[in-house]
């Protein structure tokens, strides 16, 4: 298994040098059938507020030839909502 997709936060009034404050979600594996089997691994992502003021991580999907796709993920779960 390569990498796995996940995010870290910390509550704006925190420390953000004490390791304690720091929340990790839930990782998330990604499933070797998606895309054909051509899903080498997630690769970087961002934080993004959606229209239902959920936060999403938008993630870049490795390809072994492009072109790139984008994986919208909760953070709160260990599904990927869509890969596109």
């Amino acid at each position: 298994m390569r990498y796995l997709a996940m995010m870290l936060s910390v509550p704006a009034d925190r420390d953000l040098l004490n390791a304690t404050n720091w929340i990790f979600s839930q990782t998330a594996t990604h499933d070797p059938k998606w895309l054909d089997g051509k899903f080498n691994a997630w690769l970087e992502g961002n934080a993004v507020l959606a229209p239902d003021r959920q936060i999403v991580d938008i993630l870049r999907v490795d390809l072994p030839t492009g072109p790139e796709n984008r994986s919208d993920r909760s953070p709160s779960s260990r599904s990927v909502d869509s890969i596109n």
